[in-house]
């Protein structure tokens, strides 16, 4: 029996496609090295090869995937210790900022960091994948409503890009949250700040959240190679 191409709902369909193939990397339906063709999905999806075009092509400036000269895009491998080190270092010096910039639009904004952050404080407490990528979707959320909140597209863009990253390290670990209860209560500090509307509290509570998950990342990439070794 066919199956019936995924729901498309909200967004323009490359947004939605690129939702559902995030979705599918970070519960490691697809591998390293997996080929993911254009073509093929567009049949998948019922659509034209170009909002699949699109959606891979955000993939790939997120760092999910890459472009192989005349095959197409691949999974992307796991990025590297100095990679995710780089990675959170842009970030230390670019969200805290961006917070301090958000505070300054005011409910609106806050309203859409709350939202966020209940839903999170919903999620991540049992180890089935609906519940893992429901907590990933919330904390994405998290985060976007504050660099969407600062009104520059362009700060929202290039800090989507480092937070594709991360979302190349959750897939490597995929059902598994190993900071679930920490992160919730830094993303509170944050939402607290952005609710007093103080904008040197708010930027100082992001920039400790980020310090501390880049030493949580650290911890985590040590105990994986001892796992190995």
């Amino acid at each position: 029996m066919t199956q019936p191409p995924p729901a498309l709902l909200r967004g323009t369909l490359a947004d939605q496609i690129e939702s559902i193939l995030i979705d599918r990397i970070l519960a490691g339906q697809y591998n390293a090295g997996d080929f993911l063709r254009t073509r093929t999905l567009a049949e998948e999806f019922g659509v034209s090869t170009t909002p699949v075009r699109e959606a891979l092509t955000m993939l790939e400036s997120a760092g999910l995937v890459g472009r192989r000269a005349h095959i197409g895009f691949e999974v992307s491998n796991p990025p590297t210790p100095f990679e995710m080190d780089q990675i959170m270092a842009a970030r230390r010096i670019f969200e805290p900022a961006a917070t301090e910039l958000a505070c300054s639009h005011g409910a609106p904004v806050v309203r859409r960091v709350r939202e966020a952050y209940e839903e999170q404080e919903r999620t991540g407490r049992t180890e089935t994948m609906e519940d893992y990528l429901a907590f990933m979707h919330a904390d994405d959320a998290f985060h976007r409503a504050i660099w969407e909140g600062t009104g520059n597209r362009y700060i929202a863009d290039m800090l989507g890009m480092l937070g594709g990253v991360i979302h190349r390290w959750r897939r490597f670990t995929p059902g598994l949250i190993i900071d679930r209860d920490i992160a919730v209560t830094e993303h509170e500090r944050i939402l607290l700040a952005l609710e007093s509307g103080d904008p040197a509290a708010a930027s100082q509570a992001m920039l400790d959240h980020i310090d501390n998950q880049r030493e949580r990342i650290r911890q985590q990439v040590g105990q994986d190679r001892a796992d190995r070794a």
